[in-house]
């Protein structure tokens, strides 16, 4: 896995990118939330995993660490699969909300003969941010391994952000892989009359060196007096996108 350090856009090749071109790639984000929906089988299952996760004492610890967490459950499950993610030897990964914000903090579990975990915690501080949902990935540099991302929802106010999180396995050890920005609003003036709206459709070209691009579509508005709202302008755009800096760290538990 070389994307750590390869650049992750090739942005000469990207800037002449039409929407026509771009979507046909894979999409990466569309807006609208996706929830695994477990069966029966498959929800006793976890719970019997979580109930045993639950007894490990490094998860004990984290009681101490974050006062409001009473233990891990089945409805903070956000995915739960098996695939050949650090391996080409196929296991289950669950991830399990620790925190659903205030701040986000996810654990991520590895299940084959025994287990391994990583918990995912905030780089900063991220106390106005919340989990709004998960989801694996597809090969997207296309060494026959998956990956995973999460959404994280920001927002304080009028303004607010949905960011799209990539993590992935190197050498056998989970990593944060970057960010891309999935929504953005905001004002646009000190006094709070103009605000500005940007919702992204996000796709990747698969390969060693995947790009990534989104649909834009971008818009104005102003409020009067009375709090009427006048939309100001619309369009529609392709837009080059690089990885940013993860907004997370990751740490092995066990």
């Amino acid at each position: 896995m070389r994307r750590l350090l390869l650049p992750l856009l090739l942005l000469g090749s990207a800037a002449a990118l039409t929407r026509a071109e771009v979507e046909r790639w894979p999409v990466l984000y569309r807006e609208g939330d996706t929830a695994q929906r477990f069966t029966a089988q498959e929800a006793a299952s976890l719970s019997t995993l979580l109930t045993g996760l639950n007894r490990k004492p490094q998860v004990q610890a984290l009681k101490k660490k974050y006062e409001y967490f009473g233990g891990l459950k089945l409805a903070d499950v956000q995915f739960s699969l098996v695939a050949p993610f650090r391996s080409a030897r196929p296991e289950r990964l669950t991830t399990v909300q620790v925190y659903q914000g205030e701040p986000p903090v996810m654990l991520a579990v590895l299940n084959s003969e025994t287990s391994s975990a990583w918990l995912i915690e905030p780089v900063g501080n991220m106390n106005i941010c919340i989990w709004k949902q998960g989801y694996t990935l597809r090969d997207l540099d296309q060494n026959s391994l998956r990956e995973f991302a999460l959404l994280t929802s920001c927002g304080d106010g009028p303004g607010g952000a949905f960011t799209l999180n990539l993590f992935a396995w190197l050498g056998g050890e989970l990593r944060p892989w970057g960010d891309l920005s999935a929504y953005e609003v905001g004002p646009e003036d000190a006094a709070n009359t103009r605000q500005r709206e940007l919702r992204r459709t996000l796709y990747v070209q698969k390969g060693q060196v995947p790009q990534f691009a989104a649909v834009t579509r971008e818009q104005r508005w102003t409020w009067d007096n009375a709090g009427h709202s006048q939309i100001l302008s619309t369009r529609t755009y392709v837009e080059p996108l690089r990885l940013q800096d993860s907004s997370y760290r990751v740490r092995r538990l066990w």
